[in-house]
């Protein structure tokens, strides 16, 4: 009977090393999976941002073209002030972004230079080149992202409108 009991507790020893490498595979499985699914996370927190980055730099190129395109803003320019004396032009609803904030919106003559081909005599209005410098900077409330763009513009027209 005795080599029988050996016999017994070599399977039985056998079997619990089966159970114990079952259970350590079981385990690196649980890491591994665990990691797979962090890495996924992180991916899609980046992309996350990424597209806020991409919102965020959008709102102020539309602002900026926005403001480019309206002569109004460069002509009247005083008349776009707010009661602290920055210059705060009122932005059309679809221009507004939600949880991005444009307060950061400035806008000034850098220059003003006579136009070639005017009149010596100065009888006849003569045009006056402007350069102006408009900047935006808009930030993602929720994300803190944000995104300053400069934009220079040269235009003609009558002269005195070069205002600050």
């Amino acid at each position: 009977m005795y080599p029988s009991n050996k016999l017994m507790l070599g399977q039985l020893c056998q079997r619990g090393m089966v159970l114990v490498l079952a259970l350590i595979m079981l385990l690196l499985l649980g890491l591994l999976a665990a990691a797979g699914i962090t890495s996924n996370n992180i991916a899609g927190q980046l992309l996350r941002n990424d597209q806020r980055r991409h919102v965020v730099y959008q709102s102020a190129d539309n602002i900026i073209n926005f403001l480019m395109s309206n002569a109004e803003y460069f002509i009247r320019y005083p008349q776009y002030f707010d009661s602290a004396g920055q210059f705060s032009p009122q932005l059309p609803g679809y221009l507004q972004v939600e949880f991005i904030d444009n307060s950061q919106i400035t806008m000034h003559c850098v220059a003003e230079t006579r136009a070639d081909g005017c009149s010596l005599d100065q009888s006849l209005p003569c045009a006056v080149n402007y350069y102006w410098q408009i900047q935006v900077k808009t930030v993602d409330t929720s994300s803190n992202i944000s995104a300053q763009i400069s934009q220079g513009i040269r235009f003609s027209y009558l002269s005195g409108y070069c205002f600050g």
